[in-house]
């Protein structure tokens, strides 16, 4: 046996190879070494190099597909002679090849393929940044994080690829057939919005369709999206509204979870599993892509949209309930109006629904009028008629309605540096119920030294705000510095006619000081 080639012999055989591989562009190029040199050179293999030349423990293999090339090379590292085969010759040449050599370097190089381990690693890892990713955009915790693993018993079909995941306690096996196809990206993103929303809302069906629209903004690869978009048996969509704007699908996730905290706060999730339920409120988020509509107000339309349905399919107990919830949902929002005339015309038209159609009319127009108290004693003697949870409802409706009820107005009666004044807030009741014990804590600025104040505060005492009546409350002040002045949103403290406190924070303008 021969003594193996030097290094600069094998620095010449795998410069050779490599530009053979770079200038012929065959399909790929070997360097093989002997593993004993008379079986080597035997069957497809001439036999005159062991005639003419000293055995060579090295060749070059080039595979052009229809046609193969083995270079031999002296013992200095130069060729003296190639080979061609056939495509006729190519199978009994590699067979050969492969039981005669051994591969030392192949161009394009071989990749080391990676282990089961270490695939399950990098799609666990995946799943977890994406899991991170939707937890900094809506700015919750998600508790649940299973970890991914590839399984081969699992297996998918063309036309349901999308539901191939298969949750099993703390895991979720991957069909090894997917591990390195795009799609799996898919699924680990739906299966991560799918887990974040079923802990706020543990119902499956609905909480999977909420997952697939919240994958359709997450995703930003278009074709991935239309791909996403033709696996889900919805109506048939547009991919335009899921722009690839990271800020505006950002909002729109941030929105979605907003609904669905809100749509449990609101509605018996156990009753929205009527697959014709969830399709309208899918199509109804779908419908306010992009819109400036709030979730409260997303929320709102989804609920007369049942109405509608409940109506057709002779549930007037049932719609009746559901536009309930609409006016408390839509009251509620910062972008609809207080009470719209969609939602009027509906009160209207499901009045003669007995026991609670006409209380529902009273209560849309008391809410769009703050009539505040005489919608609280209305609903305190008619709560019964209604569905136990919408108690907490009702309560962040009575917030909103005093917020609303109280207008603000402020200004200062100086604008100019060192010329004394005073800063003048206004509180006007619009509502029907008397605030007791009114009260505002210390108001606040930026910059600081912008203001100086110089005089009591003997006008902030407790005051009592009736229906229709405004307070007047001074801070005397003195201008100290040119600058536009910030003011901190004042927080109010009263008592209502229930013997409830409340606490709620109203934003300030800015003002401007100023030498002139």
């Amino acid at each position: 046996m021969p003594k193996p080639a030097s290094r600069d012999v094998k620095k010449r055989l795998f410069e050779f190879a490599k530009n053979e591989y770079e200038s012929k562009s065959p399909r790929y190029v070997e360097v093989r070494r002997a593993k004993a040199i008379r079986k080597f050179y035997h069957g497809p293999v001439p036999k005159f190099i062991l005639t003419r030349h000293k055995p060579l423990l090295y060749t070059v293999f080039a595979h052009y597909g229809t046609l193969g090339r083995l270079y031999h090379f002296n013992r200095q590292g130069y060729c003296v002679k190639d080979t061609s085969y056939s495509e006729q010759q190519l199978d009994q040449l590699l067979k050969h090849l492969k039981k005669t050599s051994t591969r030392i370097i192949k161009y394009p190089k071989v990749q080391e393929k990676p282990s089961v381990i270490d695939r399950c690693v990098e799609l666990d890892n995946q799943f977890t940044d994406i899991l991170e990713e939707i937890e900094k955009i809506i700015d919750r915790p998600i508790k649940a994080r299973p970890v991914i693993t590839l399984a081969s018993h699992a297996s998918t079909s063309k036309d349901n690829w999308f539901r191939s995941l298969k949750p099993q306690g703390k895991f979720i096996q991957v069909p090894r057939e997917l591990e390195n196809d795009p799609k799996i990206s898919i699924l680990l993103t739906r299966e991560a919005f799918f887990i974040a929303i079923y802990q706020i809302l543990p119902n499956n069906r609905l909480a999977f369709d909420l997952s697939m629209l919240g994958t359709l903004f997450f995703i930003k690869d278009r074709v991935l999206r239309e791909d996403a978009l033709q696996a889900w048996p919805k109506p048939s969509w547009s991919i335009k509204p899921f722009s690839t704007n990271h800020q505006y699908c950002d909002k729109e996730i941030k929105l979605l979870f907003e609904l669905i905290a809100d749509l449990k706060t609101f509605s018996d999730t156990t009753q929205l599993s009527n697959e014709q339920q969830i399709t309208l409120l899918i199509q109804t988020l779908y419908n306010e892509i992009g819109k400036k509509s709030d979730a409260k107000e997303r929320l709102a339309k989804f609920f007369q949209e049942v109405v509608h349905l409940k109506l057709k399919e002779n549930q007037p107990e049932v719609a009746a309930n559901y536009l309930l919830q609409s006016v408390f949902a839509e009251f509620l929002s910062k972008t609809a109006d207080s009470i719209s005339s969609n939602t009027l015309k509906l009160s209207k038209k499901i009045q003669k629904v007995k026991p609670t159609g006409k209380l529902i009319f009273r209560y849309s127009h008391y809410l769009r009028d703050l009539k505040i108290k005489a919608f609280y004693d209305n609903w305190r003697n008619n709560q019964r008629l209604f569905p136990n949870h919408l108690d907490e409802v009702v309560n962040l409706v009575f917030d909103e309605a005093f917020r609303k009820a109280i207008v603000l107005t402020f200004t200062s009666t100086t604008s100019q540096i060192d010329k004394p004044g005073d800063l003048q807030l206004i509180l006007e009741n619009q509502s029907d119920a008397s605030l007791g014990t009114l009260r505002i804590e210390d108001l606040s600025w930026n910059p600081k030294n912008a203001l100086e104040i110089i005089g009591e505060r003997s006008s902030w005492k407790s005051r009592v705000l009736k229906p229709g009546e405004n307070i007047l409350f001074k801070l005397p002040i003195l201008p100290k510095k040119s600058s536009k002045v910030h003011f901190n949103p004042i927080q109010l403290k009263f008592n209502d006619p229930f013997a409830v406190k409340h606490y709620i924070r109203i934003s300030l303008p800015s003002l401007t000081f100023s030498d002139n």
